[in-house]
């Protein structure tokens, strides 16, 4: 006896597979083209992972004082790293865990609002940065 789930994951099996079967059946000047060289998946988060950080941000409300988490990543190996505005907005203060976990007090240094970015500073020497490209 079929349940409604397996009614469900049928219907989406089938849906997949037609779309499948439209991905494959596309024209060359459709597809997108493979680059020579390109990394994988994991060779990009092997190369990334270090630059990856925790930011660690304190607000004080009328309740009392309160902490978020957000990540970000290292820019310059002196200590520049880019963050969501969201996660530092109004904070009272704001710290960043390394990969290698040392932590260090974070300036904001400037924010973008409209694009939810913000940049920080860290006193830091020989950081690991993000790979562009």
């Amino acid at each position: 006896m079929e349940t409604a789930l397996d009614e469900k994951i049928a219907a989406l099996e089938q849906l997949y597979s037609e779309k499948n079967q439209q991905t494959t059946q596309q024209t060359p000047s459709q597809t997108p083209p493979v680059t020579e060289g390109a990394k994988t998946p994991g060779q990009v988060y092997a190369e990334n992972a270090p630059a990856v950080v925790t930011i660690g941000a304190v607000y004080q409300t009328s309740s009392g004082t309160k902490q978020s988490r957000g990540s970000g990543f290292i820019v310059t190996s002196d200590g520049y790293v880019v963050t969501n505005h969201h996660v530092v907005e109004n904070a009272s203060a704001v710290t960043v865990q390394t990969y290698s976990g040392a932590t260090y007090d974070a300036t904001v240094k400037g924010y973008d609002v409209n694009n939810d970015v913000a940049l920080l500073k860290i006193e830091a020497e020989d950081l690991p940065v993000v790979t562009y490209g």
